[in-house]
């Protein structure tokens, strides 16, 4: 059985929030950490989502404001 060490994961998925599926990111859109935004569709709504190491302490003012332009 794998240890809890060797099964860490390091990365997750910051979500932005739900949208329209038809939304479009703009080619230099940039999230928190400066991470490159992606949407995800499922049906007629989609998230917006970027990738973020789960060692990284959320919640920066940086964090807010790049949430915040994003939307």
């Amino acid at each position: 059985m794998a240890t809890s060490e060797q099964t860490k994961q390091t990365t997750g998925m910051y979500v932005y929030g739900i949208v329209p599926a038809d939304v479009e990111v703009a080619d230099d859109a940039t999230g928190v950490a400066d991470g490159t935004v992606e949407v995800i569709t499922h049906g007629d709504i989609a998230a917006l989502v970027s990738g973020l190491s789960v060692d990284r302490a959320l919640g920066a003012p940086g964090d807010l404001r790049a949430h915040a332009d994003l939307l």
